[in-house]
């Protein structure tokens, strides 16, 4: 079910609410707003005024973007980073590329592993702000790609005992990173210390 709502219903029922909602822009200019609460929420925004309204106040919060269905849209880049663990724990920053505001990333994947696996191994990831570009405070998360719905010792990924290359292939699904914030990629030793790698497969426009 949908309902179309107005700019100051959406700023009272969905930000102020502390709701995600996702933003496009269509090819008329117009900001297009939604959000899935059981019911679609819809928010057109045409106005100058209430445009530079939401780049002003609500751009920073907006949910990152994925694009679908734009193979070969962006040129594919590979980046690789490495950290060797402290108590077990091995913490990678990763800058975006470039100026906030101006240039962006298109990420496709990375994969990550130990140089010696262990079963119990795990990974985990974040989209942050290290440096308070957005003001939400330094290290505040844009996005996290741990699912912190299920129970604490089920979030994060295993990390397998035979890592296998990525596999490179053309853009398909894409999400937006903005330059001079950060992916955050976190390795887990299930015993001992050890140096955590990931290659990152991402585009550049």
């Amino acid at each position: 079910m949908y309902k179309e709502i107005t700019w100051a219903s959406f700023k009272t029922s969905v930000i102020n609410a502390g709701l995600a909602f996702d933003k496009v822009n269509n090819i008329n200019g117009d900001y297009f707003l939604w959000t899935n609460q059981g019911v679609i929420l819809e928010c057109t925004l045409s106005s100058t005024e209430d445009k530079a309204e939401f780049d002003a106040s609500y751009a920073s919060i907006v949910r990152p973007k994925v694009f679908r269905g734009y193979r070969e849209w962006a040129l594919p880049k590979m980046a690789r980073y490495s950290q060797m663990s402290s108590s077990s724990i091995a913490t990678i920053l990763i800058k975006v590329p470039g100026t906030l505001g101006v240039d962006k990333r298109y990420l496709k994947g990375a994969f990550g592993w130990f140089d010696s696996q262990t079963d119990g191994d795990i990974v985990r990831g974040w989209y942050t702000d290290e440096d308070n570009k957005l003001g939400g405070g330094a290290g505040a998360v844009i996005a996290s790609f741990v699912d912190e719905d299920v129970p604490a010792a089920n979030q994060g990924w295993w990390l397998p005992d035979d890592p296998k290359g990525l596999e490179m292939k053309g853009f398909e699904d894409l999400m937006e990173l903005d330059a001079e914030l950060y992916l955050k990629l976190q390795g887990e030793k299930a015993s001992g210390d050890d140096t955590f790698r990931v290659n990152l497969y991402w585009g550049k426009r």
